[in-house]
């Protein structure tokens, strides 16, 4: 049977312009947005560029102090930390996870005709270009001699090795893997990395630097190239194996990176990793606490840490790349690892510190007084500051004196960043060539980091005053 239309002409709908009018009637629908003068535009583009300068030159000089109180034992300690610095790349990204994507993207992305890999692919090229990009470029930049070919060759090599580093991460994403047992496996790889730079750098070792004529840098630069691209290749042939979840996981570790640097709040990121790490699957085992509050509060700060013994990998990385730097290529390096990276490690500590701080309804809970609960948590994170100076003192050349400095400011940083007061949005603002810059916001940030930028200035001058370093 036939059907005829009953659809008028005259009342026929009319035909859908394509995607590019509607573009255009959109443009022109919106209006010519507002310009900026030139002077203003210029004393900008002037301001940025004096920064950057700046920063170009502090890094220069600092790499220039750096190698004027070089260690000379060979090159093999000074490549096992960069083997070291990979390892800890690889197990970041394991983490975070290389390729995100929000979550309309990724509604996209299981809706959408075209393939996965296809989607993802020019996310993954600009991924794989700004690491090369932001490792080879430092490392060219601390060149003595920048415009020199062994300078290029050397950059080339690290931004290669980096390239290798992010596809072999991607890979990993794409494989029906535990994300647990790859940072399980590579935090062990590193820690015995850092541990073999740190035995290499009491043992001189025949490599030297090589010259830049020299056959085997050119063969370590082709060969690193080709492998980088092989390795890229097969990452951009699994991106259709990604699933949807580690997209998912990797786009709210990202969002909340983002917004953690946007809003100068780091909770964000802690609340997206403690939400990840309380939706595993785990065994509890009841412990009978002592009838003393002091004693149980201090019990439950320890079995904090004790439950994630992933921090002893970091210990451990840190102690023996401290070593490694002191004797095999800097002692102000090493001094400057550990102290800066001392931070990191007590911090954990803090953890039930920051927890009581936060919430008034949990220190309602206890008959004590603040700063009763205040100090009975300061324990734990005080003693772990005390442990890792010690540890300092075994392996690296420092002084008692200076030891106990450092424990006392890495546990009053500490304490400090554990201590901060609630975020403050509605301060008052400072206008600047940035932007408007929000002063106690800013204040607020900074509680704790200030003291540990103080630590690490007071014994860099005492270091170098005294020769130590």
């Amino acid at each position: 049977m036939i059907v005829a239309s009953t659809v008028e002409p005259d009342t026929a709908p009319a035909p859908t312009p394509p995607s590019a009018a509607l573009r255009r009637a959109r443009r022109r629908s919106a209006g010519r947005p507002a310009t900026r003068p030139l002077t203003t535009i210029g004393e900008n583009a002037v301001v940025f560029v004096v920064l950057i300068g700046v920063a170009i030159q502090g890094y220069r000089g600092f790499v220039h102090l750096m190698t004027h109180r070089a260690v000379t034992v060979g090159v093999l300690p000074e490549l096992l930390v960069l083997a070291a610095l990979l390892t800890v790349m690889l197990t970041s990204f394991a983490v975070v996870g290389p390729l995100a994507a929000s979550k309309p993207f990724s509604d996209l992305i299981v809706s959408t005709a075209a393939g996965r890999g296809l989607v993802l692919r020019r996310r993954f090229v600009g991924l794989v270009a700004a690491v090369f990009v932001s490792t080879s470029g430092p490392t060219w930049l601390a060149a003595t001699t920048p415009l020199s070919v062994l300078a290029s060759l050397t950059a080339v090599i690290v931004g290669c090795a980096s390239m290798i580093v992010v596809a072999a991460a991607v890979i990993i994403q794409s494989l029906p893997v535990s994300g647990d047992s790859v940072v399980r496996w590579s935090s062990i790889g590193g820690s015995l990395t850092t541990v073999a730079a740190a035995i290499a750098a009491h043992h001189p070792s025949p490599l030297s630097v090589p010259a830049a004529a020299d056959p085997g840098v050119w063969l370590v630069s082709v060969a690193l190239a080709v492998l980088a691209l092989a390795v890229s290749a097969v990452a951009g042939s699994r991106l259709h194996c990604i699933t949807r979840r580690a997209l998912d996981d990797s786009g709210s570790a990202a969002a909340a990176v983002g917004a953690s640097l946007q809003w100068m709040d780091g909770s964000l990121l802690f609340g997206v990793i403690e939400d990840r790490w309380w939706r595993r699957v785990g065994c509890v085992r009841s412990v009978r606490l002592p009838e003393s509050t002091a004693l149980a509060l201090v019990r439950l700060d320890l079995a904090r840490p004790l439950r994630r013994p992933g921090w002893v990998f970091g210990w451990v990385i840190v102690a023996a790349g401290a070593h490694a730097l002191w004797f095999g290529v800097s002692p102000l390096l090493g001094l400057l690892a550990a102290v800066g990276f001392g931070y990191t490690a007590v911090s954990p500590f803090a953890r039930g510190l920051r927890q009581v701080h936060t919430s008034p309804a949990l220190r309602r809970l206890f008959a004590h007084s603040n700063r009763y609960l205040y100090l009975v948590h300061s324990v734990v994170p005080t003693f772990a500051a005390i442990v890792w100076a010690a540890l300092m003192c075994l392996v690296t050349p420092i002084t008692v004196g200076m030891a106990m400095l450092i424990a006392a400011g890495l546990a009053g940083s500490a304490l400090r960043a554990a201590t901060r007061p609630p975020v403050d949005f509605g301060g008052p603002v400072v206008d600047s060539p940035f932007g408007l810059l929000p002063v106690s916001l800013i204040a607020s940030v900074t509680r704790g980091l200030d003291l540990w930028l103080v630590t690490m200035a007071v014994v860099t001058a005492l270091a170098l005053t005294t020769g130590l370093a």
